[in-house]
């Protein structure tokens, strides 16, 4: 381990003077503007200075016949412009703030004079970018060390505009403007940190080397690259002329977390005790300065983390007598972080980042940690570690042309294991009361790693078409390869319904012709140890841009790009070893093997298979701002934008011959009534197709003419200035998703795909009609339903990746947002956006991953219809933060949250009777169905506020202490959680009638959580 940490280290620092590829630009700002004579005519000649605390050295520009100036790559910070020329004045400007990929423009006038004099301007520089027409909120220093936020970069990006929360506790997800989760693209310091499989961020942003925070949400130009959703680029303290550090304790604990409910109300319902922490330990130690005078700055962080929380489980005992106790958890993380950065001369300027992160132990729960899932059934983070350098450089050919370039490394060790109390043991799921025992389906351990290098020259042109021009042409290159190995010694699923292994009730056996139970099982195809399964897959993408920012008269600007990007996959030969469980390796031999000649849990080849998805995307990016007054206060802009999807190793895995997680079900007679599935047993194939194991089929689970996803995307709003420091943006947003992929029924032996009604041969029925009337309960009315089964004349579900015509998704929304920059003793931010998210595939992480359901039957298509509301739509959201300093260094700052409720619909699974199955010659196929249009009900709408009260106490020469108290949930705010979907199961008697059972869930109108705790948390800082 060694090795590779001083390996990725000599990348992150040693080859910032030979390798040079990327964009340095994605963490610095600009600054434009034009020398005049009092008469406003442009002056050649003048000397423009710039300094500032954030900036090595001193930077200078010869104003040419234009009078116009230009400083690109400028860190974020406070300058101070010096404009110096014969017979002039020389003039200085002080407190120019600079923002990460914002431009400030100055226009300078100078003053005759016969003697040397020296003037200093007040006048404050233009708050708004007027060349820029992207959308993006910048989370500056300010708001990030005073807001009360926990700590994690998840939860600075959900406080901003348009974001969304996934609410998901291990994954961290945000869907931004409607877009996907996994669309979103995080960086450091212009370093791309997505993990490549999982498409969120791989390791945790240590919150101690954060300085500012852009949020770019929508008209991403050009050179962002491939994205849809949200650029969120965290740029990182740079360190500074003087030595300077910080130690930091952060604590929570079971005292300061105290649920708002009386143990009465708690033990009234069935619900557990809200979750809270029950120990948090934070520490953090910062320091940096300069190593070299006006030459080289550093920065270093270590940090650790020691979390505990209870879990919503309450104890239960299994259908077999075990009895599962509550279970807390607890996450450990190391954290650290090198950051070097300087200049070889003013033309030659670099810097290097080194970060590690190490997860000792972290809980990761196959689904949401709830009252349901017992805690030999999870899985575990054991040590995840994560390992980025990254290195850049900008060199400055001449006055007006830059050269920028970035190479960054990226590797992610993911170990997913099994809990250590259930690792021998076989899986059980009650598909009626929700409950998992026993065990997780398998062990994984994945490792993820790119090579991103990226480079582009700049010209600054202001004399072309009578405009000025700022011109960037880049290229980049990707490499990401990926390992993924899964395994586990007993690969066996047991379904139960209410308690009985019996899935399917009593039936005749057909082995022995006796009354049975019958049962339904599953068995993974995973190997049984982890080097016996392997997946590799490489990636590659090259991606070309060209991008003019143009700005006429001082008042019209055009942003015109092009990117063209091709991205392809490998997949690597490999071998896939028998199955641990050693009933499913003999199923298989007698079952499957005769019918299909081969056997999917004995050993099997890898196909390898070079370049064979294959994205070629060209995305247009156009972008007009309008100075309406001529005065930088008033900001009309518009774009329109098409983003490409970026191929992930998500979705090339899941092409895999042996893909992970896979398995299949089967019927198991219980033939000597032991309740549990031995030799002695008799099974049955369900309708699986297992052709897709053979290579000549295998390829054909990818439709040669797949094209890539694209979005297009249309922005019209305007910014406004209303006082100093302050600024109100208005826009409206459309999105719309094209050429969304999915994994479909098709038939390889006829060529058809059949997960429509319309698609099957002419003379085929492969879909049965059977309408039933589904009984209402309680306020809940009678549904006449159409559902549909296959024939048993169909072919045997084979799945194949395509672009699906019927799948849409659509976003709009009308967002308000505001920011006043922390001056008088005061900062205020906010936003209110009203939206709506529609179509019938979501934005969630499972329905992104290209295997949801709906491409497995017409029903899911017939029964959500493209106007649904998604479930990340939010037809309202209201967040507000600020600061106020009071005297004697008191700071009080809040947080609050408003979001309407998640759209919900009711469902139900259908089973027909046997007696119409038989008639019609109907497939046994359980159909799980919306009764309802998503979105025609809502869950509890949500508001939070907390607060933060902070002193600071100066140690004089020593440097100062802080104190600060946070309350979350403020307000109160408590929340019975409500099951109203009554679920469950319906057996019709016969067709066309309300006749028959109706099992609900047993959770029906119960309380199954609460939540409302009040917690403080103290943090104590020492900066030095």
């Amino acid at each position: 381990m060694k090795k590779k940490i001083f390996l990725v280290f000599v990348i992150a620092v040693f080859t910032t003077g030979i390798f040079s590829l990327a964009s340095a630009e994605k963490t610095t700002g600009t600054l434009k503007g034009i020398i005049t004579d009092a008469q406003g005519h442009p002056l050649p000649g003048a000397t423009v200075y710039i300094s500032s605390p954030s900036f090595l050295g001193l930077k200078t520009y010869i104003t040419q016949n234009t009078g116009k100036i230009y400083f690109p790559g400028l860190p974020s910070g406070k300058y101070k412009v010096t404009v110096e020329m014969p017979g002039f004045k020389t003039t200085n400007l002080d407190n120019i703030i600079v923002k990460p990929r914002k431009t400030v423009h100055l226009k300078v006038k100078l003053e005759p004079t016969s003697i040397e004099e020296e003037i200093t301007v007040s006048k404050r520089p233009p708050l708004l970018d007027k060349t820029s027409s992207k959308i993006s909120f910048i989370m500056d220093k300010n708001l990030i060390e005073n807001l009360p936020f926990a700590r994690d970069l998840y939860d600075v990006v959900n406080a901003s505009p348009g974001v969304i929360s996934g609410n998901n506790p291990y994954r961290r997800t945000s869907s931004v403007h409607g877009s996907p989760v996994r669309d979103n693209t995080y960086l450091v310091n212009g370093s791309n940190i997505t993990d490549p499989r999982k498409m969120y961020p791989a390791f945790n942003v240590n919150f101690d080397i954060i300085d500012e925070i852009e949020l770019e949400t929508s008209g991403h130009p050009a050179e962002t690259g491939l994205i849809k959703g949200g650029y969120i680029n965290v740029i990182t303290k740079p360190g500074d002329h003087n030595f300077k550090g910080q130690a930091l304790f952060h604590y929570t604990g079971e005292e300061l977390s105290q649920p708002l409910w009386s143990e009465e109300e708690i033990s009234s319902t069935e619900a557990p005790s809200p979750v809270r922490s029950q120990g948090l330990y934070d520490t953090s130690l910062s320091f940096g300065g300069s190593i070299l005078e006006d030459r080289g700055w550093f920065f270093a962080n270590a940090r650790y983390i020691s979390h505990s929380r209870n879990t919503p489980f309450s104890p239960w005992t299994d259908p077999m007598g075990n009895s599962h106790p509550e279970y807390s958890w607890n996450n450990q993380e190391l954290l650290g972080s090198f950051k070097l950065s300087g200049r070889v001369t003013n033309r030659i300027r670099f810097s290097g980042m080194f970060n590690y992160t190490n997860g000792f132990y972290r809980p990761f729960f196959q689904t949401s940690p709830s009252r349901k899932l017992t805690q030999e059934a999870t899985r575990i983070m054991d040590h995840q570690k994560s390992y980025m350098g990254t290195a850049s450089v900008r060199y400055t050919l001449k006055q007006n042309v830059f050269v920028f370039g970035r190479a960054s490394y990226l590797e992610n060790d993911f170990p997913l294991l099994l809990n250590e109390k259930g690792r021998e043991n076989p899986q059980f799921i009650d598909a009626y009361t929700g409950y998992r025992w026993g065990s997780a389906s398998s062990n994984q351990h994945s490792r993820q790693k790119r090579l991103h290098a990226q480079s582009y020259i700049s010209l600054f042109e202001g004399s072309f078409f009578h405009g000025t021009h700022e011109i960037k042409a880049g290229a980049e290159y990707e490499f990401i390869s990926g390992t993924l190995s899964t395994w586990k010694n007993n690969n066996l699923t047991m379904y139960y319904r209410n308690g009985n292994p019996y899935y399917y009730g009593l039936s005749q056996s057909p082995s022995t012709g006796n009354t049975v139970g019958l049962g339904k099982i599953r068995f993974y195809t995973s190997s049984q140890t982890e080097r016996g399964f392997k997946i590799e897959d490489k990636i590659k993408r090259l991606g070309l841009f060209l991008q003019d920012q143009s700005t006429f008269a001082e008042r019209l600007s055009l942003n015109v790009g092009l990117r063209m990007d091709l991205s392809f996959v490998q997949k690597s030969p490999g071998i896939k070893l028998a199955s641990g469980n050693s009933l499913s390796v003999e199923i298989g031999e007698y079952l499957i093997e005769p019918l299909y000649g081969i056997n999917p849990y004995q050993e099997n080849p890898i196909f390898p298979w070079s370049n064979f998805l294959f994205w070629n995307s060209f995305s247009p990016r156009l972008g007009l701002s309008f100075d309406v007054f001529g005065n930088n206060k008033t900001i009309f802009f518009t774009t329109f934008s098409r983003y490409s999807d970026s191929l992930s190793l998500s979705q090339s895995f899941s092409l895999s011959a042996f893909p992970p997680g896979n398995s299949h079900l089967f019927y198991w007679y219980d033939e000597n009534s032991d309740k549990r599935v031995d030799s002695e047993d008799t099974f049955g194939l369900y309708p699986d197709n297992y052709l897709r194991y053979r290579e000549e089929y295998y390829k054909k689970r990818l439709d040669p003419n797949i094209k890539a996803p694209y979005t297009d995307e249309f922005t019209i709003g305007i910014k406004n200035e209303i006082m100093n420091n302050f600024y109100v943006r208005v826009n409206f947003i459309y999105k719309k998703d094209h050429n969304i992929p999915e994994n479909v029924l098709y038939d390889p032996e006829s060529d058809h795909y059949w997960y429509s009604l319309e698609q099957a041969p002419e003379d085929e029925k492969w879909w049965i009609p059977f309408n039933t009337i589904v009984p209402g309960t309680d306020d809940y009315s009678n549904k006449n339903l159409t559902v549909y089964f296959p024939s048993a004349k169909s072919p045997y579900p084979f799945d194949r990746f395509t672009n699906v015509p019927e799948l849409t998704r659509k976003y709009q929304a009308l967002e308000l947002m505001f920011k006043k920059r922390m001056s008088n003793n005061w900062q205020l931010a906010g936003s209110m956006v009203y939206s709506s998210l529609t179509g019938n595939i979501g934005s969630g992480y499972e329905s992104s991953s290209g295997f949801s359901q709906l491409g497995k039957s017409p029903n899911d298509l017939i029964h959500h219809p493209s106007d649904s509301k998604l479930a990340f739509d939010r037809p309202l959201s209201i967040k507000l933060m600020g600061t106020y300093r009071f005297p004697y260094d008191f700071h009080f700052s809040f947080f609050y949250r408003y979001l309407s409720g998640k759209p919900w619909a009711r469902s139900v699974t259908i089973i027909p009777p046997s007696s119409w199955i038989e008639e019609k010659n109907a497939r046994y196929f359980p159909v799980d169905v919306l009764l309802e249009r998503p979105g025609e009900r809502r869950k509890q709408s949500f508001n939070n506020m907390d607060i933060r009260i902070r002193k600071d106490f100066s140690l004089k020469q020593f440097g100062s202490l802080n104190v600060s108290v946070d309350i979350l949930n403020a307000l109160g705010n408590q929340y019975r959680h409500i099951l109203q979907n009554e679920g469950g199961f319906w057996f019709p008697q016969e067709e066309d009638s309300s006749q028959g059972t109706r099992i609900v869930n047993p959770d029906y109108k119960k309380v199954i959580s609460l939540s409302g705790v009040r917690v403080l948390k103290l943090t104590f800082s020492f900066t030095f």
